[in-house]
Parts: structure tokens; C-alpha cells; sequence
């Protein structure tokens, strides 16, 4: 179903079908007049303000299947415009890591509203541990970038040799004068000074369940209780227009992450997460197929593929 757009003097031909209770024009009547902007489509609950913006008639809400909802000028739904209305789907299939912003900012009532909605993501046991340190200040974005120069040399130098960079299984052939030597590309750094903000997602240790503590091997089981909220927050800032990406090199650092914004000794540093307006937003992105991603019962049980019974 098509998303209208009112710019105050005309509208587009509304294709919906009239519903009991919403309110709407009948099918292919066109709006002539109508202030403020249509956002878009709605779930649940949805409400269109009447034309003149002077008040607003609710929808139905048993009937999620349409919604429409007028933002008129000057009242509290001037920050609700800036929404784009996008299916799960197509967020979850476009959401890319984005490295280059543009100059434009990202609001504090923007950066509210992702939190607010990323907010709900899962923890272990629901505890909740994550805490985050928004940064805008120049000094300390550039401090920040000092911090991830080192663990990018070694980063760097190793991609350079043929090697997965950091590792845990094939031990590293690189050695220290090739790191020494190794040139920071400006892609590693730039967005922590180009973006509109960013973000130092950290995590309560004293509330991860770790159950792979034991084991001879690092640690991933106490990611589950961070990085859900942090994808979240990339969901969240796609929908919004904006974009960012997790990055990790300055976490090899933490100690004087730690030392730089005051975080306690009890919590991990889990990730630097640049937010900002995209200079470009990918609508194809490159990634393995279920084929790729799946084993049926067993490791060397075949793939899980379309019509497969």
C-alpha cells in the first residue's frame, strides 16, 4: 500500500479503501487541501488529524490493517515527520555499516527516541546491564581515536600478511616492526569525528552470565546481553534516517577507555558505535545465504534450503 505525502497546499490520490470508523475519503479520492505532512502507514491504534489540524479522530483499533496520520505544523508531531515508515524486512535487509556521514547532526530528541525504542532489547535475565556514553565533544572523539590507532596497526598488518585479524586459533605471523609500520587507512578513524555522535556501549559484568568462562577459548556468551540493544540501535537510527556501525579497535585500549570517561572498574567496554546522517544508504547488501548459514541436525547435515520437507 503506497505512503502519501502531503506538502500543506495538495496531496497525492489516496488509493486506500474507506474503513469503518477511520475516517478516510473514499477510494481514488483525491485530497485537495490538507496542512501538515502524512507520515505514513500505521499498525494498531492509528490516527488521522483532521485537515485543518485542528484536532484528531482516532482509527478503529481492531483494524490494524490501515492508518493514516497527518502531522500538521507547529504541534508536537513536527519530530513524528522526520519518520519513515519501513517494512521489518526491508530495515533488517538495508541496514548497513555506515562509515561516512554527512555534516548533518543528529538532535538530542533524535538520539532520544532511538535509545527509547532500542531500549527494548534482550538482556540475560532481563538485568539489563548496558549502559551507554554519548560523546559529542571534539577532544574527547579525538582521544578516542588515539585509542583505536594501536589495535588497528595490528589490524591492518595482519590483512596485509593474509590473516584474519585478531584471531584466536591461527597464531599470528606479523610481527612488531610490521605493525609499527602499518598505516591507519582513514576509514578506521573519520567516523568518530564525522558523525553526529557517538555512542560507548558498556556492560555490567557483575550482571553477564558468562557460561563460557571455563572454557578454553574467549569468551561470546556474555555478548547476548549487549550487542541485541546495540543492533537495536542501528535498526532504530535506519528508521529514523540515520546510520552507524560497531566498531571494536579501541575496546584493545579499554583501560584507558575506562581511565578517559570515568567507567567503572566492574564494566566492559563492548563497543564505539558512530551515529550519523548517512552520505549514502545501500539498498543491496552482500551477505551469505540461508545455504551458507545452515546445518540440518548436524555439522556435516546438509543445508536448510526452499521446499525442503
Amino acid at each position: 500500500m503506497p505512503l502519501l505525502y502531503l506538502d500543506g497546499q495538495r496531496a497525492w490520490p489516496l488509493t486506500a479503501p474507506a474503513r469503518s470508523g477511520c475516517q478516510l475519503p473514499t477510494r481514488h479520492r483525491t485530497l485537495k487541501y490538507a496542512r501538515g505532512r502524512l507520515i505514513g502507514l500505521c499498525g494498531v491504534g492509528a490516527a488521522m488529524l483532521d485537515r485543518f489540524g485542528t484536532g484528531f479522530r482516532p482509527c478503529r483499533e481492531a483494524d490494524h490493517r490501515i492508518g493514516l496520520a497527518l502531522a500538521p505544523e507547529g504541534t508536537l508531531w513536527q519530530s513524528i515527520k522526520r519518520r519513515r515508515i519501513v517494512e521489518l524486512y526491508e530495515v533488517m535487509r538495508t541496514t548497513s555499516a555506515v562509515r561516512h556521514f554527512t555534516n548533518d547532526p543528529l538532535p538530542d530528541e533524535i538520539l532520544y527516541t532511538i535509545l527509547d525504542n532500542a531500549r527494548f532489547a534482550p538482556s540475560g535475565g532481563n538485568r539489563q546491564g548496558t549502559r551507554i556514553v554519548i560523546i559529542r565533544d571534539p577532544d574527547t572523539r579525538q582521544a578516542l581515536v588515539e585509542l583505536t590507532i594501536p589495535a588497528t596497526k595490528k589490524y591492518v598488518a595482519q590483512r596485509q600478511a593474509g590473516e584474519n585479524p585478531w584471531n584466536t586459533i591461527c597464531p599470528s605471523r606479523v610481527s612488531d616492526d610490521e605493525i609499527a609500520a602499518a598505516e591507519v587507512p582513514e576509514s578506521f578513524t573519520a567516523p568518530l569525528l564525522q558523525a553526529g555522535v557517538v555512542l560507548v556501549v558498556c556492560v555490567d559484568l557483575r550482571v553477564v552470565a558468562a557460561l563460557d568462562k571455563e572454557l578454553d577459548r574467549v569468551g561470546i556468551v556474555g555478548g547476548a546481553s549487549v550487542y541485541p540493544l546495540v543492533w537495536n540501535i542501528l535498526l532504530a537510527a535506519r528508521n529514523e534516517g540515520f546510520g552507524g556501525t560497531i566498531t571494536t579497535m579501541a575496546v584493545a585500549e579499554e583501560p584507558r577507555i575506562c581511565q578517559l570517561l570515568g567507567i567503572p572498574e566492574t564494566h566492559a567496554v563492548a563497543c564505539v558505535v558512530p551515529l550519523g546522517k548517512p552520505v549514502h544508504q545501500p539498498r543491496r547488501l552482500s551477505r551469505l545465504d540461508v545455504a551458507g548459514l545452515t546445518r540440518i541436525e548436524h555439522w556435516h547435515g546438509g543445508p536448510l534450503t526452499p521446499g525442503r520437507t
